[in-house]
């Protein structure tokens, strides 16, 4: 008899390890947005079942999403513009702009904080997330979307008098046009491009070798991050080509 209660016991506790999630405490991992890190208050990102849950609030705060939570629904609701996702806790289940999807691990409450998986959110948007394991950083990068300003009235203004046409002069013999010499120009050298490259991942949280891969996959989908660095596409682009060489 004692040994079928020791054997029950056992088997319970073993049942209820496996239900239980392992939670590992990972205050070192960064959250990256847009070059910028994202500091939290209080619960930091942990790991879940081998998933890397973060803070819903800090997180989608800095890519500029406005945050409420519903206590009595348990939910956790993330809006900008005319975009809205609705995060329900201890479910996968999400909603963006009233249709369904997936979370890879469900949404918990943890200390208080709403934290989820973020890869499956962010893919209604036009975000990069990447992983860094050497820095344990999880990056992101995209674009808040402008703020519209109403037009600007402009207060009418009272036509001119109609002016009479001036009396037709006698052409006048114009100079020959000075043809091109054609030579093109020569183009402004590269001042130090390994130097340009390593600031610039930097300030996205990127290593350089990180940076050039992300902006050769994206392309010309880089025009819209290239004028926070500063410089002109054609500019930019040289710098990658001359990384792409060395290589």
């Amino acid at each position: 008899m004692k040994k079928k209660i020791l054997a029950l016991s056992m088997a319970l506790l073993f049942a209820v390890t496996l239900a239980s999630p392992t939670i590992v405490d990972a205050s070192e991992i960064r959250v990256i947005v847009n070059g910028q890190r994202v500091h939290f208050e209080d619960q930091q990102p942990v790991i879940v079942n081998a998933r890397v849950l973060v803070p819903a609030r800090g997180t989608f705060e800095a890519m500029g999403f406005y945050v409420s939570w519903d206590d009595e629904a348990r939910q956790s609701t993330l809006s900008r513009a005319n975009d809205v996702i609705v995060l329900t806790m201890d479910s996968t289940i999400f909603t963006f702009n009233g249709a369904y999807h997936t979370l890879d691990a469900p949404a918990q409450l943890i200390n208080g904080r709403a934290m989820l998986p973020i890869r499956a959110a962010l893919e209604n948007f036009s975000y990069y997330l990447g992983w860094d394991g050497a820095t344990d950083t999880v990056i992101i990068i995209g674009t808040t979307p402008a703020t519209e300003q109403p037009p600007v009235q402009q207060p009418p203004t009272e036509q001119p008098p109609a002016q009479q046409p001036p009396a037709q002069q006698p052409p006048t013999q114009q100079p020959p046009a000075q043809q091109p010499s054609g030579e093109a120009p020569e183009e402004e050298p590269l001042l130090d491009p390994d130097l340009q490259l390593r600031r610039w991942a930097s300030w996205f949280g990127m290593t350089a070798d990180q940076f050039f891969n992300y902006a050769t996959q994206e392309g010309r989908n880089m025009d819209s991050h290239i004028h926070t660095l500063g410089v002109t596409a054609d500019h930019f682009w040289r710098v990658i080509s001359y990384a792409q060489n060395s290589r």
